[in-house]
């Protein structure tokens, strides 16, 4: 099997409506998510996206690229680097580097 050269590109602009969403999808109603007031007196500064939304569009990008059925046995080692906050675009994706196919 020849291994594509280019990740799929997923991209979500992170506005309010999402953060809210994926609160209620996941019903993690952690205020440094929400509460503006709240957020702003913590070390991020505002509120922050929840890390699994950001991660899911690896996830995403994986499946794009790869097929959905070609995941189960994949595992990933994430290190978050910086908080998404409101209104950030993120984008998922990624060349090879190794020159293999």
């Amino acid at each position: 099997m020849t291994l594509p050269s280019q990740l799929i590109e997923r991209r979500l602009r992170v506005d309010s409506a999402a953060i809210r969403l994926y609160a209620g999808i996941t019903q993690d109603y952690n205020p440094i998510h929400l509460d503006r007031d709240f957020a702003a007196k913590t070390a991020m500064g505002g509120i922050i996206a929840h890390g699994m939304l950001s991660l899911s569009l690896v996830w995403q990008s994986l499946a794009a690229t790869f097929g959905s059925d070609q995941l189960s046995n994949v595992a990933l080692d994430i290190r978050f680097v910086r908080p998404v906050r409101e209104n950030d675009l993120v984008v998922a994706g990624g060349a090879r580097t190794d020159g293999q196919n």
